[in-house]
């Protein structure tokens, strides 16, 4: 991951901190994956969309620092149907 540059500082949408500000949601949601999750948003319950849905998840301390669209995964892991056997008579 390349970092930004220090004198620009994080990237927080200013939509979703506005929000953030007005407080009266429960869970908040975003569109904004690229938006670095800072320590005010700590035990905050925060919901990004990944492309299809919302993907909750609860902030905690090992986070901070990171983007939001690391918690929001866009692709689903495949999973193989088993065949049935069938059974002769």
């Amino acid at each position: 991951m390349v970092n930004r540059s220090n004198w620009k500082g994080p990237f927080l949408e200013k939509f979703f901190y506005e929000k953030f500000l007005n407080n009266f949601y429960k869970i908040f949601r975003t569109n904004s994956r690229n938006s670095i999750i800072l320590p005010f948003l700590l035990k905050k319950q925060i919901s990004v969309y990944n492309g299809k849905y919302f993907v909750p998840f609860i902030v905690t301390e090992n986070m901070v620092g990171r983007k939001l669209g690391e918690f929001s995964f866009t692709r689903l892991k495949y999973i193989y149907k088993k065949k049935r056997k069938v059974k002769k008579k």
